[in-house]
């Protein structure tokens, strides 16, 4: 398929997945030879160049302390760090790619994704397509919650979009980082841990591709089937996706921040990172990260059922209307094949149940319920409105990423 064949003038397309996995060699045989008129964002290479350009400029050590006492400067550097990657896409498609070693810095991480999510943005502003154009951005994306902002960057700007997993088994991984430059290797520990804590729900399943990468494939012929199919994704999300004003986008960024579900997911996910770094239990051999992963989306998917019924002023039995409970059968599925000689799957609904049910909603929303104050302004009053519903969030948040914690030392233990 041709790409001016898409009615998208855009197409932005996440390319995830575990360090040694194939990433980078997929995006560039896509880029270079099956998708034509395509960009190539990869995003270590951004998070190098700030790191040059920070430490260029003097506001960081060689020992990758960052010198936080000029605000502007860093906004400045990062802006003309930003002219200088659009310039580069614009003429070559691609980033430069900087061989630099530099010693990780958590603050140059998440600059860079905060940077990578601009350029996208600003590229799509700023440029003027007769034809679509495809923007591929490749990075672990081991977040469900960082690939959804690529995906409200194409709801704003009504493109296409599509989320490509690639997967790999995990000894091959091992030897690819094992055969790597030193200065490109990340370790053994850190691909672990890295698929261990990777989310694997996708933003929107019409949006998905799962890639089974092996040593042992042609990847040419099997990257050639793919790209047909990233197109053909790209070509039928049109219709999905609606264009947002400002206004619009501003909402959409403002209902994820003050919703429980959305702030409950990201929780989850920092407690699965906590319980496999700390648990003194055999996390590996009963079901690993993905198996983790299905608990965790089991307990989300209950406890946001939970939520709707408590802002809907409705309460039902969970056991007893299980079937509300929208894509329960695919995770049963991937439960049994995780934990074949565990818990039955009702048991671990069940256990579940009783944790979200020592949670009392209603004592939490009055202990943070606005009370009728003697504030001098309309605006004091609605500042103070917007501050406890935002400490009532927190609190239920809080109250159940725990009981989740507790949860999963119950099952784990038992």
């Amino acid at each position: 398929m041709d790409s001016q064949a898409l009615s998208n003038k855009y197409v932005i397309t996440l390319v995830c997945g575990a360090p040694a996995s194939g990433k980078s060699a997929i995006s560039t045989l896509i880029s270079q030879n099956f998708i034509k008129n395509c960009i190539y964002i990869d995003i270590d290479q951004i998070e190098k160049l700030i790191n040059e350009a920070f430490l260029q400029n003097g506001l960081m050590e060689e020992d990758s302390i960052i010198n936080q006492s000029n605000l502007e400067q860093q906004d400045n550097i990062q802006n003309d760090v930003l002219g200088n990657i659009l310039s580069q896409l614009e003429c070559h498609k691609k980033l430069s790619n900087s061989e630099e070693f530099h010693k990780f810095n958590p603050q140059i991480w998440k600059i860079s994704r905060n940077l990578s999510l601009k350029v996208v943005e600003t590229f799509i502003k700023k440029s003027n397509q007769s034809t679509s154009q495809f923007i591929i951005v490749e990075d672990v994306f081991n977040l469900r919650s960082m690939r959804k902002n690529y995906f409200h960057i194409a709801q704003r700007y009504q493109t296409g979009f599509c989320e490509l997993l690639i997967k790999m088994p995990i000894e091959e991984i091992i030897l690819n980082d094992s055969l790597r430059q030193d200065f490109k290797k990340v370790g053994e520990s850190v691909i672990l841990k890295s698929q261990e804590q990777f989310d694997y729900e996708p933003t929107h399943k019409d949006h998905f591709l799962l890639f089974e990468n092996s040593n042992n494939i042609k990847l040419k012929e099997s990257v050639d089937k793919l790209s047909q199919q990233i197109q053909e994704i790209g070509c039928k999300i049109t219709q999905q996706n609606k264009e947002l004003s400002d206004e619009e986008y501003q909402l959409l960024l403002q209902q994820h921040k003050e919703s429980i579900a959305d702030q409950l997911n990201l929780k989850l996910t920092e407690k699965v990172g906590f319980i496999i770094k700390n648990a003194n239990y055999d996390i590996k051999s009963n079901g690993g990260g993905e198996g983790l992963s299905i608990l965790k989306k089991l307990f989300f998917k209950i406890a946001k059922y939970y939520f709707q019924q408590f802002q809907n002023g409705i309460k039902k039995n969970i056991i007893e209307n299980s079937e509300e409970l929208s894509g329960l059968d695919e995770l049963l599925k991937k439960y049994m094949q995780k934990f074949k000689t565990k818990k039955e799957f009702s048991e671990v609904v069940k256990m579940i149940d009783q944790k979200l049910k020592g949670i009392d909603f209603q004592a939490i929303k009055q202990e943070h319920e606005y009370q009728n104050m003697e504030l001098e302004t309309q605006a004091e009053k609605h500042k103070q409105i917007d501050l406890q519903k935002q400490q009532f969030i927190q609190q239920v948040v809080e109250k159940s990423a725990s009981a989740f914690e507790e949860f999963a030392k119950e099952f784990y233990k038992n």
